[in-house]
């Protein structure tokens, strides 16, 4: 077994020394194996030349052998050149056999193009050769890296708000944060109210590449105050407004406008927090506490100024006109909201952008 394994690291040893000593095509063609075939014309692939057109004989493959030197491999060029009556040989790709090459792509060392040429032709080629200006040519090998690092384009796997988004699926998560409501519940004289507090969440499809649809699911009403947890008092008027919209968008540059159907369940509740508490001790509760709502539907209209990144700006005005749960069926409320909004891409249909 120690035997063994001496062999195995004495023959890499032998090999990594002859690699050292070979060096690579790039440094130059050994001038013995050329001197001894001047017949015989080897052009390096880094020479980037011409060929005269239908002089083409054959493209050859020859087989890696971990144990040959560099002249020793053009010497096997040179016999290839000979076997097809050939007088030229441009190499194509070289594989300096480094223990790190593609050896699982490609089994052979070298590879190239056999060429028969007149005699005029080939001066003019070595003539080339003498004044090249070393123009950079990209070998096989680096051509190799990148196809087999396959690049998917960009457009299709990364959202731009400013680009062509046809296909994409966004979620939209949203706070109407400012709110100006509109009530008219039965039996109550008109209410306004503006205040704060708002959520909503849906998606956007962009089924073109300037188009959109959005479903949202929102809720909307006018506390007080900017913090939901501050007391509003014993007794005070809440107006609320949750619901389901449907919208086709158009954006034109950083702006976008929707307009669709809605579905609404808009509330007016009087709230008085100690009425029983009150009743009982004999003390003037005040009205007692209520609440009157309409499922309804309407329209929304909305716009939107959109930054570069995730988080755009918004107007959402939500007019509602037909009452499904009450005997007067026409009757007109609205809300009316600035909306700070956050879009996120999640996914791109494949078929969307295989067909735009």
């Amino acid at each position: 077994m120690k035997k063994g394994l001496l062999i195995f690291f004495l023959l890499i040893g032998i090999s990594q020394s002859l690699i050292a000593q070979d060096g690579s095509l790039e440094d130059g063609i050994p001038q013995a194996v050329v001197s001894a075939n001047p017949d015989i014309l080897i052009i390096d692939w880094k020479y980037d030349i011409p060929f005269p057109e239908g002089k083409l004989l054959k493209k050859i493959k020859l087989k890696r052998d971990l144990f040959q030197t560099k002249a020793l491999v053009l010497q096997q060029c040179i016999d290839a050149v000979r076997s097809h009556g050939g007088n030229c040989f441009k190499i194509t790709y070289y594989d300096n056999i480094s223990l790190n090459t593609y050896a699982q792509e490609y089994g052979d060392r070298i590879r190239g193009e056999i060429y028969t040429l007149k005699e005029n032709e080939l001066h003019e080629i070595r003539s080339r050769m003498e004044n090249y200006t070393g123009v950079e040519k990209i070998s096989e090998k680096k051509i190799t890296k990148e196809k087999i690092e396959v690049k998917i384009p960009e457009k299709e796997f990364s959202f731009n708000g400013q680009g062509d988004n046809k296909g994409w699926i966004l979620f939209h998560w949203s706070f109407p944060y400012i709110n100006h409501l509109h009530m008219a519940p039965l039996g109550e004289p008109s209410k306004n109210g503006t205040g704060f507090i708002g959520i909503s969440y849906g998606v956007d499809y962009f089924y073109h590449k300037n188009q959109y649809i959005n479903l949202s699911y929102s809720g909307v009403m006018d506390y007080n105050t900017p913090l939901i947890f501050v007391p509003r008092g014993d007794e005070h008027e809440v107006l609320r407004s949750t619901y389901l919209s449907l919208s086709n968008n158009h954006k034109i540059n950083n702006l976008s406008l929707g307009y669709g159907p809605v579905f609404a369940r808009n509330s007016w509740e009087l709230a008085n927090l100690f009425w029983e508490d009150k009743n009982q001790q004999n003390i003037s509760p005040g009205r007692k506490p209520e609440e009157k709502y309409n499922y309804t539907l309407g329209l929304i209209f909305s716009a939107y100024l959109h930054t570069s990144g995730a988080p755009c700006i918004g107007l959402i005005y939500k007019p509602t006109f037909l009452r499904l749960n009450a005997a007067h069926k026409f009757s007109y409320e609205h809300s009316i909201s600035i909306d700070f909004a956050i879009k996120g891409p999640v996914t791109r249909l494949r078929m969307a952008t295989d067909t735009q």
